[in-house]
């Protein structure tokens, strides 16, 4: 994965991996709903469920 200024969508476990080790700035949003992120959440992701993401989406300004 490069260090483009587009982000992917969707990301594997490796690269996950590569850019945390990296020190690579980046926002880990997390679109599952509540109860599955309960049941396993990845640490430093963000939580923002698809079903309220419309209402939620000025959240991520700050990180455009």
């Amino acid at each position: 994965m490069s260090n483009d200024s587009a982000l992917p969508l969707e990301i594997t476990v490796a690269d996950l991996d590569e850019m945390r080790t990296r020190g690579d700035d980046f926002v880990l949003l997390d679109v599952r709903e509540t109860a599955e992120y309960e049941t396993a959440c990845i640490e430093g992701s963000k939580l923002l469920p698809m079903s309220a993401i419309q209402e939620r989406l000025a959240e991520l300004d700050d990180h455009r």
